[in-house]
């Protein structure tokens, strides 16, 4: 798998070691970006499939939803949005 990861912080950089160990290929690293939107398509175009997402929580909704709208698979730090609403919003687009 080519994975995408958002956030190589303290979290970020555990799941980037345990997704390596396991043979996935990492096409594209960002410490900490405010909007999926320039993010994605630069992965996309590095070929990744799928998306972890270890930045803080705020910024969760946004990135898992331009992930999920991009054909990404994505795992997701806790928690996956701010409210509820959002969260059945991203379960849905999933």
């Amino acid at each position: 798998m080519k994975v995408l990861l958002m956030g190589n912080g303290y979290w970020g950089s555990k799941l980037k070691r345990v997704f390596e160990s396991q043979g996935h290929e990492f096409v594209c690293v960002v410490n900490a970006p405010r909007d999926g939107a320039d993010v994605i398509p630069e992965a996309l175009s590095k070929g990744a499939t799928a998306a972890v997402i270890a930045t803080p929580p705020l910024t969760h909704y946004r990135l898992v939803k331009a992930a999920l709208e991009s054909g990404l698979d994505v795992l997701v730090e806790k928690p996956m949005a701010h409210d509820f609403g959002a969260a059945l919003d991203l379960a849905n687009l999933a």
